[in-house]
C-alpha cells in the first residue's frame, strides 16, 4: 500500500494484511504477528500522518479503549474489569484524549487487561459473567 500518500487508510490496510494471514493459517492459532521489515519502510509507516499520534502512545505504553467502556459513577470514571475467574470489577480510571476514535486511559488499567465494552449498564462488580471478546478497534469502527 502507498505510504506516500496522506489519504491511505493505513489501519484498513493492515487489518487486511492480518486477515488475509490469518484466512491462510488453516486452522492454526496465532497470537500475534511479528515481521521484519526496512528501516525505511518502518520510518515511512511510523511518520504516516494517520499512524504517528497511535505510535507514540504505543511508545508512552498508552492504554486505547472505546468510550463505550466507560462508565461515569458521579463525577469518577470506571470500567468493568474482567478477573481470571470471569469475575468482573470496578475499576475508576482517568482519561486522557480522545485518538483515532480510541479514548486514552491514563492510569486504573493496564495493557492486556480485559473489560467489558458492550451491556456496561447491565452488569455489577462482582458477577460472574462469559465474555465474548472483541477487538477493540472493531467496535471503534461499528459505532462510527
Amino acid at each position: 500500500f502507498e505510504l506516500g500518500n496522506a489519504n491511505t487508510n493505513v489501519k484498513t490496510k493492515c487489518a487486511d494484511v492480518l486477515r488475509h494471514l490469518e484466512d491462510n493459517l488453516k486452522g492454526e492459532f496465532m497470537t500475534g504477528i511479528h515481521v521484519l521489515c526496512s528501516p525505511e519502510f518502518f520510518d515511512a509507516l511510523t511518520g504516516h500522518a494517520k499512524v504517528e499520534k497511535a505510535f507514540v502512545n504505543w511508545q508512552q505504553g498508552a492504554v486505547l479503549i472505546n468510550d463505550k467502556a466507560v462508565g461515569t459513577d458521579q463525577d469518577q470514571k470506571f470500567v468493568m474489569v474482567l478477573g481470571a475467574d470471569n469475575k468482573l470489577a470496578y475499576r475508576p480510571v482517568t482519561l486522557g484524549k480522545l485518538v483515532d476514535g480510541m479514548r486514552v486511559v491514563q492510569s486504573g488499567l493496564q495493557v492486556g487487561e480485559r473489560i467489558v465494552v458492550n451491556g456496561l449498564q447491565r452488569v455489577r462488580p462482582g458477577v460472574t459473567v462469559k465474555p465474548e471478546a472483541v477487538p477493540m478497534q472493531d467496535v471503534v469502527a461499528a459505532s462510527h
